[in-house]
């Protein structure tokens, strides 16, 4: 478990060691982003062209980095809800790569995702012998290290912890206390070293978090070393991150072994192995927590062990295939099972996995048509008495006799207990334990600067499909889901519309209709003094009025940039949003009612819906009236309430005041910002009617390519909490 923020010093070392090529932390769990523009392989003209990923929630922030003939970076812009955008400007010809980076509310790295582009005709690369080399050799070498301090419960108000043992007497005892919450040390480094002459590259990287708890979590040390040979053969040490079939992996953590090996024709791969090996986590034992007045225990963590291989033919460009399978098990070795089973912990499970995927592109990577699909197969509890013989019973599933010393299938596996009491047949089975997806892309261009890109695909995602080797689960459903977005005016005018049609699969057996539809509209033309932004969503599911779920919001705004003079410029954007949701139900109205002492009961059913709505503003101003000078005010309102018959009950309403300014001084190498807020809840009472936040950062480059941060915090929150940090950090290009 990480703390809250380490401070601006952290955010900045993690984005620096990306650009390194280091994975520093892990995508979260639901954090979502995906590009938009470009597509795969898309051409786009010299003078460059519009980046738009679509993020959830959970991202509040989202840089842009690429490289190709050069290298280049922005700040995506928040054009409406979910959605950002940056430009590249002028771009020399050839292949370019661009990664997005999106990071949640405290700074930290939650998801990361990248696609490949054209500029004009590729260069043409040196040749030494029959191989085609660039003959450059190209060194980074990057080393970040932060400690600090704080005092305060912060915002979860987890206070201390400690680990449990359990006694030959049954009993439980609670091991040494660890340090206090409100009393904590933070650190943290980062080291990234890259080599690349041609096509051999070298890169280590390495990172830990010593200010990580010991909790429920994956290690904080980050250890890993890359090397790639003339594009045939590869080997990773250490943390890798495999990302081989969208259904089944997403890029989660592996610590470990890999290796791939290809099979190269003309300089594109035709047939590729590749393996990995290891853990997904690591074991932990159980706890004993303590949250402000409050104990309560939390179970052991077994060690999940993962092997995964892959045979691919082709690289999509026209035609690609892919085979994957996964295996991952939990490890009980260690762990006391009657302590984790008397905290009711999560049984050691089993996943075995299966999946295929299909691609090919078409007139010019304008066309893409695919389809995927696996199998995975959970085993709820590894230490039940195997059911393999009633499978091998059951009809059009053989399975041979040397598969119980591979695996462990047995009763309580997701499906499997269907089968084995008759109560689905094998067509079922494989139903309710697959995923598969299938459908197609389109990108039309409209003249040589505008274009229109299309998608649709079925998918289907069964009640008990799961793979261990995805930070987010697919949502279980089936149906049809779309989307379309049009680039005009050199991508400065973006609408995009998405939809679906699907039947969700809240448990086994059950299909709920679901319908959604989006839609975004900005216009953001280059050196403008404003641009607009719009957005609207529906999504209704359920059956009839009396079991319906509905949400419906919209959002609209304006943002711009005005020179105020020769160095002075002003950055501004204000916006409203509103929030509908609502859930209907069916309740019973009893009456009771009864004469000469004889009693009846009438249960009436009555439809029920329950609605809240939310509305809020917000705006903020950006001012630099001279080159070293930079002021920020920004103001949120938020009100939401449950709609009556002729009046609004449980409303609250939020205030949110923020202001600050930054300063540089010798030649704009030390930058001094200082950054407060207010939140003001007139409908509260006590510690929770107001919280506050102060915050000063340093950033002073002593020399070149050499950075000292040092940032402070003091924050009173909800509750009467208080949070008071110190952080201070030095990163280097060496």
């Amino acid at each position: 478990m990480k703390h809250a923020i380490m401070g601006i010093g952290l955010g900045l070392a993690a984005a620096t060691a990306l650009a390194a090529g280091l994975p520093t932390t892990q995508p979260g769990a639901g954090a979502r982003m995906d590009f938009q523009l470009p597509l795969p392989g898309e051409s786009i003209p010299p003078e460059g062209g519009g980046l738009l990923v679509q993020t959830d929630s959970s991202i509040h922030q989202v840089v842009f980095r690429w490289t190709g003939a050069d290298k280049g970076s922005a700040e995506g812009n928040v054009q409406f809800e979910g959605f950002f955008q940056a430009q590249t400007g002028a771009l020399k010809p050839g292949s370019w790569t661009v990664e997005a980076q999106g990071f949640d509310a405290q700074g930290r790295l939650v998801a990361r995702r990248s696609t490949t582009f054209q500029v004009g005709a590729a260069p043409t690369p040196q040749a030494i012998g029959n191989t085609a080399v660039d003959a450059r050799v190209m060194q980074d070498f990057y080393v970040s290290v932060d400690a600090g301090t704080k005092f305060g419960v912060g915002e979860n108000d987890l206070r201390s912890y400690r680990s449990l043992e359990l006694l030959p007497d049954k009993n439980r005892q609670p091991g040494p206390a660890m340090e206090p919450y409100d009393r904590i040390l933070s650190g943290s480094a980062t080291m990234a070293y890259q080599l690349q002459q041609g096509q051999f590259r070298l890169k280590v990287r390495g990172s830990s978090d010593l200010s990580e708890t010991w909790g429920h979590s994956a290690s904080p040390s980050r250890i890993g070393a890359d090397l790639h040979w003339n594009s045939w053969a590869e080997a990773h040490l250490g943390d890798q991150y495999p990302a081989w079939n969208q259904l089944l992996m997403d890029g989660v953590r592996v610590r470990g072994v890999g290796m791939g090996l290809a099979a190269m024709d003309d300089g594109s791969p035709v047939a590729r192995v590749d393996f990995a090996i290891g853990t997904l986590r690591p074991s932990i034992d159980p706890q004993i927590r303590t949250w402000g007045d409050a104990i309560d225990t939390i179970p052991a963590q077994f060690q999940r062990s993962f092997q995964a291989f892959r045979l691919g033919l082709g690289d999509g460009a026209p035609v690609g295939w892919n085979l994957t399978f996964i295996h991952s098990a939990d490890r009980t070795a260690g762990v006391d099972l009657r302590l984790h089973d008397s905290l009711g912990g999560q049984t050691p499970r089993e996943n075995l996995a299966m999946g295929t995927d299909l691609v090919t592109r078409l007139w010019k990577n304008r066309i893409e048509a695919y389809a995927g699909a696996a199998l995975a197969i959970t085993t709820d509890d590894t230490r039940q008495k195997s059911a393999m013989d009633s499978l091998r019973d059951a009809e059009d599933i053989p399975l041979p006799g040397f598969v119980d010393d591979l695996i462990n299938i047995n009763l309580t596996t997701r499906g499997v207990e269907r089968l084995s009491y008759g109560g689905a047949d094998v067509g079922g089975f494989f139903w309710d334990n697959m995923a598969i997806r299938t459908g197609g892309r389109l990108l039309i261009p409209l003249g040589a600067t505008n274009r229109l890109r299309l998608e649709t695909r079925w998918i289907h995602v069964g009640s008990q499909f799961q793979s261990f080797a995805r930070s987010v689960q697919e949502s279980p459903r089936t149906g049809i889901e779309w989307s379309s977005s049009v680039a005009l005016a050199r991508d400065a005018l973006l609408l995009s519309v998405s939809g679906s049609e699907t039947n969700t699969h809240p448990a086994l057996g059950e299909s709920v209709p679901t319908h959604s539809i989006f839609m975004n509209l900005s216009l953001t033309p280059p050196n403008a003094p404003f641009g607009w932004y719009a957005q609207s969503g529906v999504v209704n599911g359920g059956g009839g009025e009396e079991s319906r779920s509905e949400s419906w919001n919209t959002s609209s705004g304006l943002f711009g940039s005005v020179r105020t003079s020769g160095a002075g410029n002003l950055h501004w954007r204000a916006g409203y949003g509103f929030f509908e949701s609502s859930v209907g139900t069916t309740v019973s109205d009893i009456d009771t009612s009864g004469s000469a002492g004889v009693q009846s009961i009438e249960f009436t059913p009555r439809r029920f819906k329950s609605t809240v709505r939310t509305h809020s503003m917000d705006a903020n101003l950006r001012w630099r009236p001279i080159r070293d000078l930079e002021t920020r005010t920004g103001y949120m309102l938020a009100s939401m309430g449950i709609p009556g018959d002729t009046t609004v009950s449980g409303q609250t309403r939020t205030h949110r005041i923020q202001g600050g300014f930054s300063f540089w001084r010798l030649s704009h190498r030390l930058e001094t910002a200082l950054d407060g807020s207010v939140v003001l809840r007139p409908d509260q009472q006590g510690p929770d009617a107001t919280s506050w936040a102060q915050g000063v950062r340093v950033s002073w480059e002593l020399a070149a390519s050499h950075t000292v941060r040092i940032s402070q915090r003091w924050a009173l929150l909800a509750g009467g909490r208080q949070d008071l940090r110190f952080d201070v950090g030095w990163e280097a290009w060496l």
